[in-house]
Order: C-alpha cells, then sequence, then structure tokens
C-alpha cells in the first residue's frame, strides 16, 4: 500500500507530540498519553483544543525578522531591509526556488509556524479534525462546552484551510478525515477552488448551528476565543475569493455568493457589530488630533480631524472585551501583540524602519476639502508611462488640481492619509522627549532623511521618503513599543462591510455597493459617492477604496491577485514591477524647510522579480511536491514552480 510523508504525515502528527503556545484553553497535554486517553478526561479534550488554536498567526510584524510579508511584497510598501540581502528581498531579486523558499524556515518564538506554512497548517488541520471524530464521545463535563467546542474547531479548521487556499490556491486536497495511518493516498487528487471554499462554508454553518458559541466575547480571559461572527466573516470572505475573477469556477454564482455575504453582514449587525465611530469624545485627545490642527483646512475641519483620531486610535488600541465595548468593529484579535512596532518609524533611535509606504499608496489617497473628493490620479489610466509601467509620469485627474499643489502634495487629502502614513512634516509626539517632533524625510535630513539601501546600506532610513504609522500608538516614542501595540485584527467589521461592497458589485447590485462603500467613506469623514448603474464605475470604486481602507491589513497581496483574468500567463507588471520613491529635496536658501522640490525616482534601478506570474501563488515545498507527483503519477506543483 503506497503512502506519503508530509501532508499527510503532518496530518498524522499526535496531538500529544504538540505544545500548544495559548492559554485560551489551559495547557497541552503532556505528549506521553494517547488519544483514547485524552478523549477521556474533560481537562484533556479542552487541552486538545488549545493545540488546534496554536496554530493561529500572529502575522503583521510577527513575519520573518519583523517585516509585514504580504504588505513588502505588494505595491503598498518596500522593504528596508534590501540593504540586507534578507529573505523578502531574495523575492525582489528572484532567488527564489520550490526547494529554497526562505519563507519556508521556521523561526523560533510564537509565530515560528509561519515559516512552514503548507506544514503546520495541515497539522492544524489534522487537530481540528481528529478533535470533530471525537468530541461527541468524548468525556465533557458540560454539553454546553461540548457544544461550544465543536463549533470553534469547525471555524478553526475552516479558518486553516482558507489560510492555505490564499497561499497556495486549490493546490490540495479538502476532505472532513483525520487521515487513517493505513489510508492508500495513490488516488488522492486536488480539490478544485470552489470544493474547497463549500467545505470552508459548510464548517462555518456548522459552528453557526451551536446553542453555546456566543456572537461576542466580553471577557479578557477569552480574548482570542471563537465566535459566531468570525464564522459569518471567515465564510463571507471565501465566498469572495470563490467568485473572484481568477478563482471563479462556476461553483457560485455572482447572486449566491451577494446572498450570502448579504445575511453574514446583516447576521453581524443584528449581533452588535459596527463601525468604530469617530465621534466619541476621547479621540478628541490631543495626541491623536494635535498634529493635524494646522494640516487640516475647510469647513468640515473638526469632523475630518476626529477621523483621524478614530483611525488612529481603533488601529493602534487593543479590542475592548466589556459588555458594551466602545470598540465594536473588531471581530478577531490575535493576543500577541505586534511585538516590533519600534521598527516602523525612524523619530527615534531605532534597530530599522522596517516597510516603507510606497509613492503607489500614497497616490492611492484622495484629495478633499471634506466637501468634495477626488482621485488624485485618472481611475482608469493613473500612470502616462509608455513602455515599461514605472510609474514616473503621473497622469493626473483635472478635477483634483483644484486641491492639489505639487509643491505642497500632503495637504488635502483623505483624512486616511495621516493616520496610515508619516511623511515628509508630519509631527509626533516623542513622549522621552515630552515634546513634539517634525519628521523630514528629504535626501540631506540625516535623522530620517531618504536613503538608498543599495549604496547607504543602513535599514534605518526609509526607502521611499515615507514611514509607516497605521499600527503604532501616537504617545510612545521610545526603542520599544512591545507593550503600545495590540494584537493583529485577523477579522474586522470594515472589511466586512467592504467584502459585501465587492460581492454586490459583482451582482450587478451597484446602489447596494454604493451604500456600503459610501458608510466606510462616512467613518472617515469623506464625501459620499453618487449613485451609479457603472458596473464598471463602481467595480473601480470599490476596488479604490480596498486599496485605502484596508491598506497594510494583507488585503491588497491577495487582491491583486484575485483580480487577474485567468491564464498563467497573466503577471503583476502593472502594479507590482517598479516601484516608486518621492526624492524631496530642501530648496530653501536658508536650509529652513521653507520650500522643496519633489521628483519622482524609481526606489531602485533594477525591478521587482516578485511581479511574474509564479508568484501569484507560493509553491509548494519542492520535497512535498515530489512525494505527491510520485504517489499518485500527477503533478502537484503551482505554475512556475
Amino acid at each position: 500500500m503506497k503512502k506519503i510523508h508530509t501532508i499527510i504525515t503532518t496530518l498524522l502528527l499526535s496531538a500529544g507530540m504538540m505544545g500548544g503556545c495559548s492559554d485560551i484553553l489551559d495547557v497541552a497535554p503532556d505528549g506521553m498519553i494517547s488519544l483514547d486517553q485524552i478523549f477521556e478526561d474533560n481537562d484533556k479534550v479542552a487541552a486538545y483544543l488549545n493545540t488546534c488554536y496554536s496554530f493561529v498567526p500572529a502575522k503583521g510584524y510577527w513575519y520573518y525578522f519583523s517585516t509585514n510579508i504580504p504588505t513588502v511584497l505588494s505595491d503598498e510598501a518596500w522593504d528596508a531591509d534590501d540593504c540586507a540581502g534578507l529573505r523578502v528581498v531574495q523575492y525582489y531579486n528572484g532567488n527564489v526556488s520550490a526547494g529554497a523558499d526562505p519563507l519556508y524556515e521556521d523561526m523560533p518564538g510564537t509565530n515560528k509556524r509561519l515559516g512552514s506554512y503548507w506544514k503546520y497548517y495541515w497539522e492544524a488541520i489534522r487537530n481540528c479534525s481528529v478533535f470533530l471524530e471525537r468530541i461527541d464521545g468524548a468525556k465533557v463535563n458540560r454539553e454546553s462546552d461540548r457544544d461550544r467546542w465543536r463549533a470553534e474547531a469547525h471555524i478553526l479548521r475552516a479558518y486553516y484551510y482558507f489560510e492555505l487556499l490564499k497561499w497556495y490556491g486549490a493546490s490540495f486536497p479538502v476532505t472532513g478525515s483525520s487521515y487513517s495511518i493505513e489510508q492508500d493516498f495513490a488516488e488522492l487528487e486536488q480539490s478544485t477552488y470552489g470544493e474547497i471554499v463549500r467545505f470552508i462554508e459548510a464548517d462555518c454553518d456548522a459552528a453557526l448551528e451551536s446553542a453555546s458559541l456566543p456572537w461576542r466575547i466580553t471577557t479578557e480571559g477569552e480574548i482570542m476565543r471563537l465566535t459566531k461572527a468570525v464564522a459569518e466573516a471567515l465564510k463571507t470572505k471565501a465566498v469572495l475569493y470563490a467568485i473572484s475573477e481568477r478563482f471563479d469556477d462556476g461553483t457560485y454564482t455572482a447572486e449566491e455568493a451577494y446572498r450570502i455575504g448579504r445575511q453574514s453582514l446583516k447576521n453581524l449587525r443584528d449581533n452588535g457589530y459596527e463601525l468604530f465611530n469617530k465621534d466619541n469624545t476621547f479621540i478628541a485627545d490631543e495626541v491623536y488630533t494635535d498634529p493635524y490642527q494646522g494640516i487640516v483646512t475647510g469647513p468640515k475641519k473638526d469632523e475630518m480631524i476626529r477621523a483621524i483620531g478614530a483611525n488612529k486610535y481603533y488601529f493602534s488600541n487593543w479590542a475592548d472585551y466589556s459588555s458594551n465595548p466602545v470598540d465594536k468593529e473588531t471581530i478577531w484579535q490575535h493576543q500577541v501583540h505586534q511585538q516590533y512596532m519600534w521598527h516602523t518609524t525612524s523619530f527615534v533611535s531605532t534597530y530599522k524602519c522596517g516597510p516603507c509606504p510606497t509613492q503607489e499608496y500614497v497616490d492611492a489617497f484622495e484629495v478633499t476639502d471634506g466637501t468634495v473628493a477626488y482621485t488624485l490620479l485618472d481611475a482608469v489610466k493613473p500612470y502616462n508611462d509608455t513602455g515599461e509601467p514605472t510609474h514616473l509620469l503621473p497622469n493626473y485627474n483635472p478635477r483634483a488640481l483644484a486641491l492639489y499643489d505639487e509643491s505642497d502634495p500632503y495637504s488635502n487629502r483623505d483624512p486616511r492619509f495621516y493616520a496610515t502614513i508619516h511623511y515628509h512634516g508630519s509631527r509626533r509626539y516623542i513622549e522621552d522627549n515630552k515634546a513634539w517632533t517634525t519628521l523630514w524625510t528629504d535626501v540631506d535630513d540625516p535623522v530620517n532623511g531618504l536613503r538608498d539601501g543599495n549604496s547607504d546600506g543602513s535599514r534605518t532610513f526609509t526607502r521611499t521618503g515615507y514611514y509607516s504609522q497605521k499600527f503604532l500608538h501616537p504617545t510612545e516614542g521610545t526603542h520599544d513599543l512591545n507593550s503600545f501595540s495590540p494584537g493583529w485584527k485577523l477579522f474586522r467589521f470594515g472589511e466586512m462591510v467592504l467584502n459585501a461592497a465587492e460581492l454586490a458589485v459583482e451582482a450587478g447590485q451597484t446602489a447596494d455597493a454604493i451604500q456600503l462603500v459610501n458608510e466606510i467613506r462616512r467613518r472617515s469623514a469623506m464625501p459620499e459617492h453618487a449613485s451609479s448603474n457603472d458596473v464598471a464605475h463602481v467595480r473601480r470604486l470599490v476596488r479604490q477604496e480596498r486599496r485605502v481602507e484596508l491598506g497594510f491589513e494583507e488585503a491588497r497581496y491577495y487582491d491583486v491577485r484575485r483580480w487577474l483574468a485567468k491564464g498563467e500567463d497573466k503577471d503583476l507588471a502593472e502594479t507590482d514591477k517598479w516601484l516608486t520613491k518621492m526624492v524631496i529635496r530642501d530648496t530653501s536658501p536658508a536650509g529652513d524647510h521653507s520650500s522643496h522640490s519633489f521628483t519622482r525616482e524609481p526606489v531602485r534601478e533594477l525591478p521587482r522579480d516578485n511581479y511574474k506570474s509564479r508568484y501569484l501563488l507560493q509553491p509548494i515545498p519542492l520535497a512535498e511536491a515530489t512525494r505527491l507527483e510520485v504517489i499518485t503519477g500527477r503533478p502537484w506543483q503551482n505554475p512556475g514552480w
């Protein structure tokens, strides 16, 4: 009988061989007992479920060497570790293969499993399946616990399958079985994309049937436990991916997917989820709003400043787990804080600055005076490049030029711009000095100025003229922000609104799509879009809103891939091949920053390699793909690898 050893060996690992790294449900088994013994004891059953939780990735700055990998592999940011030739930079340079993928090496610490996605997600799925196969006959003291634990295992398994689907596409089998040690794998076949999403949907629906699974966590002690809200969010996101242009295989119609997403959104609303409120009084705190008093002008100034503060507060603070929370937006947040947030700013002496926002991302933020708003660049053709899309020739939207000045490019922008990006001239309160400090990123500035990683060799300085600040707490300026950086928001209501908006437009429901996009814009004090029946136009509005609202949240990396048309020859040359920086020079005679020049240039002279079609999906580890092919007689590797 033929057997294989990785996709399946990891599925066959005993739960007792694992140590739980989360305290969600007590401690893990000691590794010296059988599965039968585990499921004969209430506490050990709970501990086994804990091992299922232990694979949930912390994401964000818990990727290798504290860099947000999906962000710096998209067109949102450039990694300042380019000077060191580290792992992400190997993607930039094309030094990646299925047998030598730099992201697959295990790393120590809480989130080491992000090193070997394929291996550890399969191990997690195996544990969830074992739990679900045994929970009905297990020794559990309270039936309400049995019901809730079963539901949680269903959601966890669905989540891990979706993580595999996002990274690898439909390159694996989906099953509810934990597999037997005597399993014959010769007939193993890949599932289709739609089949995998149907399985995810079914797992989520099974969890939603639970009478004991809550809609919201209301105690700090259960901070990461799953809820019905997570099931609704996960199901909607998976269905959205299933109807995306690149992955649509006909399993779902756009109308069915829209009905699923709209019902899930309604269920979330009915159970108390909503966007974080920009009008909460504490948002007026000067550390959230003071830096923008001299930047924002016009009749909507106060509302826009509150919107900036709300964005800053929401992303730099933990979710509220009280029975009547101020934060009703967060659906699921990781319990581990973003440990190395001090990497993201050069306001103080730091080790490195990490992901640097690109000029392309800055260009995505609209210009506005609070009453009207326009995309800065033409929505259909943003750049006037001929030949290579180097993005050096912006194709300005004529209407935007009434509010935009190339010599003062950071005034009159979407409030989310000021809450997301540290730009030339932005201000920050430095707790160490008890003072406000201005950030200058011109090439002559010795503290925070732009540098070329290839020649300068310092990972401290920006490569693009910008620094990230989306998750950075506004009151903390010390070297180490460990205690001030919240855990990653794995799901939030704002994304669910935009997912529903995209489902609506793909189903031809343009009025609903506009209404949902405007809901997001109102929270950010942005003027609302007018109604339209033009599907292509509304689709652009939805995608534009996703790009701005979900920046640095891992959305863009997957969005540009799933929006591509089918075909192995498709690549990301339009968005990801060339990225640009803003080269700023102080032109004032006295060197007092009273005037500057702004010039767009490529971040480096060579294009990035990770725009090519093979990077649309991650490679299956070479040894694993080879075993699968030998056992089944069919190729399993993703295209190009």
